[in-house]
């Protein structure tokens, strides 16, 4: 069992990225994540909460999205049935629209929340409004676009920690620009091979300026002025900690561990449908530049140019299967964070 599930995790990861390149690869992406989730080891390996290993989970959902991509509607129901059968993973699902890999059924559930209700989208707002304070945004914003880019997110975290257990000194310290983000499990797709091959390629991130439980310092003296609208933020998912936030701690709360971070998506570039790591959260876009082309669809509801354009925040339940389209001819750059869901 564990080598079929060795060899089965391998093709899932295989397969995963090349659904993002050409959807003929959808029902075999398929077909291999529901074999994964029927597996006994991975049967066995379930998550309940979110600092669980999630193996059944993982596969259960993205088994799910394939279906759906590929408009195998009978084959993403029996999966659906597959991961309501289990008796203790967090995957009693009400529909297959709505998968995450931690599913809490008690919390109230819609694609899209009013940015309002939220202090971080109005602080975002508000400073944008000023006409001085959004000069200085944007001037911190290009001094982002000037850093080198083009690494792997994460690498830094690694390089870091390399050098520090070796007792040495990085010969390329300094911050790292836009950095290339890649999963296995979310699908990116570019109009022009040039986009995914160049720089950072078509979805780069620069961050995280906070990741739950520290402000990094590092990354946040480039755009100051974004981190001290943010920082106390109560809406902030880790904001009503009542104990000391570690890395677990943030997981748990989060579902990840990059909660405020400036992201970047150039055109003709899609994030393809995927679902999220959990429903106690929420995610925040805010939209500091190239708004204009945008289609962000959650729920299979559709919001365009993020409603107002650049200064305008859009708050979604990212548990939902949810996608972005940069239809227009600039790079789009946001402001992501993480938010509590307001009835955790």
């Amino acid at each position: 069992p564990l080598q079929r599930h060795i060899v089965l995790i391998n093709v899932n990861d295989m397969l995963g990225p090349l659904t993002g390149l050409d959807d003929d690869y959808l029902p075999m992406a398929a077909g291999y994540a529901e074999a994964l989730a029927l597996s006994s080891y991975c049967w066995d390996h379930y998550a309940v909460d979110e600092t669980d290993p999630a193996c059944f989970n993982r596969a259960a959902s993205s088994a799910i999205s394939y279906y759906r991509r590929s408009n195998d509607v009978e084959s993403a129901e029996r999966v659906l049935q597959l991961a309501n059968r289990h008796p203790d993973a967090a995957t009693h699902w009400q529909t297959t629209k709505q998968t995450p890999r931690v599913f809490h059924p008690n919390l109230s559930a819609k694609p899209w929340w009013n940015p309002r209700e939220f202090s971080a989208a109005q602080a975002l707002m508000s400073i944008f409004k000023d006409d001085r304070i959004r000069a200085s945004v944007l001037k911190e914003l290009q001094n982002v676009k000037k850093l080198p880019e083009g690494g792997l997110r994460g690498q830094e975290e690694i390089k870091r920690a390399e050098i520090s257990a070796s007792g040495g000194v990085s010969q390329e310290e300094g911050t790292a620009g836009l950095q290339r983000i890649f999963s296995p499990y979310i699908g990116v797709r570019t109009e022009k091979e040039d986009t995914s091959q160049t720089g950072a390629g078509g979805w780069a991130e620069f961050g995280p300026l906070f990741d739950g439980a520290n402000w990094l310092e590092e990354n946040c003296r480039y755009v100051p002025t974004i981190c001290n609208a943010l920082k106390n933020d109560r809406s902030l998912c880790t904001a009503q900690a009542s104990d000391k936030v570690d890395n677990k701690l943030v997981w748990k709360m989060c579902g990840g561990d990059t909660i405020v971070s400036i992201m970047r998506l150039r055109p003709g570039t899609s994030i393809l449908p995927h679902c999220g790591t959990t429903n106690s959260r929420l995610i925040m876009h805010f939209a500091l530049e190239g708004a204009e082309g945008i289609e962000y669809m959650a729920g299979n509801e559709m919001v365009k140019n993020y409603v107002g354009g650049n200064g305008y925040a859009i708050v979604f339940d990212d548990s939902f299967e949810h996608s972005i389209y940069n239809g227009g001819d600039r790079d789009l750059f946001i402001v992501l964070a993480v938010l509590a869901h307001p009835e955790v």
